[in-house]
């Protein structure tokens, strides 16, 4: 029984994965004096280890539901210098500390105010923002195309690897100043996930259609076809060689299934083990579901003896009018002859055949200049 003792943090139970909900996102953003940064994996298990050491509280590895670092390159367009973002997703805390989840990484933030950070390679990066937030402002969006629901997208990107709890938000994009809903979903992806491990494409199926794919199209500062930051679709290899921005397949090959093209999966499943270069284990699930869809349709009732009536006579009808516009055709092409041929005759040939008129014919515009090659008064 229970004493009514408050249990103690060594003897509570650690949370287990299903219970690891992401409390809060905390990103600090680095910024380098000039130059690139580039970060390792060294320089990741240094801050990861800063962090825990720094913090205020029970801030353990297990207080992490996840950390990324990415580095992001200098942009003259956007006035940016080189920077370094870490991502920290921190889980609700199970026992109650009187510390809240945003102070329990406030120590860290003033070390990394005060003193920035040191990179293995000897460069130093200062804390430009510290910024709190529920993820969405950092987080990977990737745009899909699709009239499928919101829950049947969340299930495809899980099949296709993707953790459920890293999906954060599936949102529905209108119509601007009206409640009429496009075709266009934007998937919400925490900024802990790997831009790597970011499906390419999803299967999903629509209301009277076949099981496809679907292209997730990533969102930002990135080449629409192979997501590659250094450089636009316009500049791509990959499009002026038509080739697959993950894999670089040939498309070209495939022709028409070219959109079928699956490097990451099949049908089957996910994994290298089904994928489906040539499209034609997907084009072979299209068929089936056509095939299936023309067995489903059945003999209807009988048609009713008006609407028969009602069809001959309309037929009928339209019977008439093409014999009538056949022969007027007929018509108009036998006269353009005639006045072709005639334009067409030479006038010597013309008057040769007048002339050979009997002399008891009387034409009825003789000419002067026959009258006197035969001699006539």
């Amino acid at each position: 029984m229970s004493s009514g003792v408050p249990q103690s943090r060594s003897q509570a139970p650690a949370p287990g994965r299903s219970e690891r909900q992401t409390a809060l996102f905390r990103v600090f953003v680095f910024e380098a004096e000039d130059g690139d940064i580039k970060c390792v994996k060294e320089d990741e298990r240094a801050l990861l280890s800063l962090m825990m050491k720094a913090s205020k509280g029970d801030v353990s590895l297990a207080a992490f539901a996840s950390f990324s670092v990415r580095a992001l390159p200098a942009s003259k367009k956007k006035s940016r210098r080189s920077q370094l973002r870490v991502t920290c997703g921190l889980v609700k805390h199970p026992y109650g500390a009187d510390a809240s989840d945003d102070e329990r990484l406030g120590g860290a933030a003033q070390l990394f105010h005060a003193c920035g950070f040191t990179l293995s390679d000897g460069s130093k990066v200062k804390l430009v923002d510290d910024v709190a937030s529920t993820g969405l402002e950092d987080a990977w969006v990737c745009r899909l195309h699709t009239f499928a629901h919101t829950d049947q997208i969340r299930a495809a990107f899980v099949a296709r690897g993707l953790q459920a709890e890293h999906i954060l938000d599936v949102k529905v994009v209108f119509h601007e100043g009206t409640d009429v809903a496009t075709n266009v979903k934007l998937v919400f992806i925490s900024p802990a996930v790997n831009k790597d491990a970011l499906p390419w494409k999803v299967a999903l199926q629509e209301q009277g259609k076949a099981l496809g794919l679907c292209r997730a199209v990533l969102q930002g500062s990135y080449c629409l076809i192979c997501r590659a930051c250094d450089h636009r679709m316009k500049e791509c290899p990959c499009k002026k060689q038509d080739l697959c921005g993950r894999c670089e397949f040939p498309l070209r090959e495939l022709k028409k299934r070219a959109s079928k093209h699956d490097c990451e999966g099949g049908p089957a499943g996910y994994g290298a083990a089904h994928a489906d270069h040539t499209g034609e284990k997907w084009h072979a699930v299209w068929r089936q579901h056509e095939n299936a869809r023309v067995q489903r349709k059945t003999e209807a009732d009988p048609v009713p003896p008006e609407v028969v009536a009602n069809l001959d006579a309309a037929k009928a009808a339209a019977r008439a009018a093409r014999e009538t516009a056949t022969k007027r055709k007929a018509a108009r092409q036998t006269n353009h002859l005639n006045v072709t041929a005639a334009a067409e005759t030479p006038p010597a040939k013309r008057h040769q055949s007048e002339s050979m008129v009997p002399s008891g014919i009387q034409l009825s515009e003789p000419a002067v200049p026959i009258a006197n090659a035969t001699g006539l008064n």
